[in-house]
């Protein structure tokens, strides 16, 4: 009877399927997310830092990471030996590892995230949020996860500088095991912050679930992406019924915690 009443759950979870999309592109290869030049508009990347809590103004500076000597300005050369609190952000699946100014209000907040270049591999890029330019360019906290971690800005530099070459080829990219967050857990471990400890990993892990779940593109391209790893129809129907069983939230935060055990 047990077997015939999960098979029954199965099939009909089977028939509530939605076409799963058959390319999987993050939400970070899109066009509007090349926003490189000086004050570019405010779309892509250069908006979700904003809705993402980065900062009210409409204008910001966003460069590779290689182009140091673009982004390297005296703003940010006077300001290397200050303390920086260092967090996460997300805006619609795409990850932004933040370093914000402790007690110099004149030093710039300094984000980073792994991009797509002409050629769509995911590079490193560094955006600033000056305030010499910024209206109301104090990050939104509450839409941040802080590490508790802080660093020199000239930490934070250096890694920066230690990871400008970091890519993830676009053969390579998958959604599951090898996207745009991988470029903030290097970080991480170049600046000092074990994100595998028990309480920030469960942290971690419960703030980027939620963050994720409430955007219903993001799940489905993780669940397409988990499907093309576990193909069948019997997957298709475990997968499907296990994620109406525990809910996105929780689907999320399990996809979470198994990358963050794997990097």
């Amino acid at each position: 009877m047990k077997i015939l009443k999960s098979t029954a759950l199965s099939l009909i979870a089977l028939m509530a399927v939605e076409l799963i999309p058959q390319s999987l592109v993050e939400a970070t290869s899109s066009s509007d997310y090349n926003c490189d030049t000086v004050n570019a508009t405010d779309t892509g990347v250069c908006g979700g830092l904003f809705s993402a809590g980065l900062g009210g103004g409409r204008r910001k500076r966003r460069h590779l990471a290689s182009s140091e000597d673009n982004w390297m300005t005296e703003d940010i050369k006077h300001c290397l030996d200050e303390s920086y609190d260092t967090a996460v952000a997300i805006e619609h699946g795409h990850f932004f590892f933040v370093g914000i100014p402790k007690d110099a209000p004149d030093c710039p907040t300094v984000v980073t995230d792994n991009g797509p270049d002409a050629v769509k591999n995911l590079v490193p890029h560094v955006t600033i949020l000056g305030s010499d330019e910024m209206e109301n360019q104090t990050p939104n906290k509450d839409k941040l996860f802080l590490f508790g971690h802080a660093i020199t800005l000239g930490t934070y530099v250096d890694a920066i500088n230690d990871l400008k070459s970091f890519n993830v080829a676009k053969a390579d990219y998958d959604v599951i095991e090898n996207n745009c967050s991988t470029l903030m857990f290097e970080i991480c471990k170049k600046v000092g912050i074990d994100y595998k400890e028990l309480e920030t990993l469960a942290n971690i892990e419960a703030f980027v679930g939620k963050s994720i779940a409430a955007d219903t593109d993001v799940v489905e391209m993780l669940r397409a992406g988990y499907l093309e790893h576990n193909e069948g129809l019997y997957e298709t129907a475990k997968f499907r019924v296990w994620n109406w069983y525990v809910g996105d939230e929780e689907m999320t935060r399990h996809f979470v915690k198994s990358y963050m055990a794997a990097h």
